[in-house]
């Protein structure tokens, strides 16, 4: 029994030297991972296959949160109606005046209108009319607070020097109607110009021998109104003017 027990740790023995001294090489392939080679004290070499490497699959993380959502157009704000506002005109009862007298209620003179309120108090010329022909000598202008009406460019000059205060001058086209023998009053080129001191009216046009087409008017309510419609006197070469204005040749 004991001879037994001597040869099983002689041969332990034996088997532990030799683990002892066994010098043992590993070459790791890195190239691919999967092969070492072991090369033990005899120079022999076993190869060694490794498990294969399992690749990782990495999910990708899907987020389980909803997107923004995409933002509310922006309503157009509704366009309101405009308001509409009615105007009621009442008449006025307690105005009992009478209206002012249009200078002609039907649109047609016989004559050109010469109509002094208080007969008294009569001048001898309300208007002055300075006439230039086809040139004008500025420097007699230089004096006057100018308003220029031109009807025509290449017409001749008439300057409009009030004597009388106050008034409103106008100018009218007028039209001749042989068959009543007077005029009809057309188109307002000049509605209403009031005049005081040194003011002046400069009209340049075209005087006419006949069919005259141009009426004056200078009116002061409740005080005058006068009518010259300005025509060229081919006889004499003089321009003609009616009551109430007085033609000065320069």
């Amino acid at each position: 029994m004991r001879k037994i027990l001597l040869i099983l740790v002689l041969l332990m023995a034996t088997g532990c030297g030799q683990s002892i001294e066994r010098n043992d090489t590993v070459e790791v392939d890195n190239s691919d991972g999967d092969v070492f080679k072991e090369e033990n004290d005899e120079g022999s070499k076993e190869i060694v296959e490794l498990p294969e490497k399992k690749e990782e699959v990495v999910e990708e993380n899907k987020s389980l949160e909803n997107p923004e959502p995409n933002p509310k157009p922006e309503e157009t704000p509704k366009k309101e109606p405009p308001e509409i506002v009615k105007i009621t005109i009442e008449d006025n009862e307690e105005s009992s005046e009478k209206p002012e007298k249009p200078i002609q209620q039907d649109g047609f003179i016989k004559n050109p209108n010469y109509e002094i309120a208080d007969p008294d108090n009569e001048k001898e010329n309300y208007m002055d009319i300075y006439y230039f022909g086809t040139t004008i000598d500025d420097a007699k202008l230089r004096n006057y607070n100018m308003n220029t009406t031109i009807i025509n460019e290449d017409g001749e000059s008439l300057l409009f020097v009030p004597q009388v205060y106050g008034g409103s001058f106008k100018i009218n086209y007028i039209e001749y109607d042989p068959d009543k023998g007077g005029f009809w009053m057309k188109d307002t080129i000049v509605n209403g110009i009031e005049l005081q001191q040194d003011d002046a009216v400069l009209l340049k046009m075209v005087l006419p021998e006949t069919s005259p087409n141009i009426i004056i008017t200078y009116e002061k309510k409740g005080e005058f109104l006068i009518q010259t419609i300005p025509v060229y006197e081919g006889l004499t070469g003089d321009i003609r003017s009616d009551k109430g204005f007085k033609i000065i040749n320069q």
